[in-house]
């Protein structure tokens, strides 16, 4: 299904997928499934990279669901995390209980940021 797509809408389009196909060029054939062609459902067309495209634009390195680790204070940076299938860190830090981030989903949960060796044994293990 064909929807109206502006020609501001367009132009942010092109940019995207150039900004897209520039970090998958960049790739070899075995790191190009990593890098997907992010596109939006409304419309169909490319939208801006994603986290792990633009980090690929600057580093070179390539991150898949598997080698990436969202750390998070809300039930929505927990789902945002979830959906994308990285391992996902609550920290009950704001407004969010750990209570909250465990019911989102989140795989680890700290009430705070005091024991960082923790977190750091959390994010590499």
């Amino acid at each position: 299904m064909a929807f109206p797509v502006s020609s501001h809408e367009r132009s942010r389009a092109t940019r995207a997928m150039n900004a897209i196909l520039q970090v998958r060029s960049r790739c070899d054939n075995a790191q190009r499934s990593a890098v997907p062609l992010s596109v939006t459902r409304r419309t169909g067309i490319p939208s801006t990279p994603t986290a792990r495209e633009r980090v690929h634009l600057k580093s070179g390195l390539v991150y898949t669901p598997y080698t990436t680790v969202l750390i998070g204070d809300t039930p929505h940076d927990v789902s945002a995390g979830r959906n994308s299938g990285a391992h996902v860190i609550g920290i009950a830090s704001g407004k969010s209980s750990t209570s909250d981030l465990r019911g989102a989903g989140a795989n680890i949960v700290f009430s705070d940021l005091t024991d960082s060796a923790a977190l750091i044994r959390a994010i590499t293990a």
